[in-house]
């Protein structure tokens, strides 16, 4: 379950991040939506602050058919 208190997002109650109010450009950046995810659905995040991920809505929920590969860290 995929939970949002204001910009702050909670998956399965355990807090993953918080969603800015504006892009390093000054652009107004609006929280994607809260819910179930569905199968083949995915809130994709990272952990670095300005990162452009599934908290908001302009990338929200990716969908399986759009993941064309999986990155793995090196180091």
């Amino acid at each position: 379950m995929l939970f949002r208190s204001n910009r702050d997002f909670y998956i399965n109650d355990k807090y993953v991040a918080t969603a800015k109010t504006h892009s390093l450009k000054g652009e107004p950046l609006t929280p994607s939506s809260e819910g179930v995810l569905g199968k083949g659905q995915y809130y994709v995040f990272t952990p670095h602050k300005d990162s452009f991920d599934s908290r908001y809505e302009k990338m929200g929920w990716v969908n399986q058919e759009q993941v064309v590969g999986v990155a793995y860290p090196i180091w």
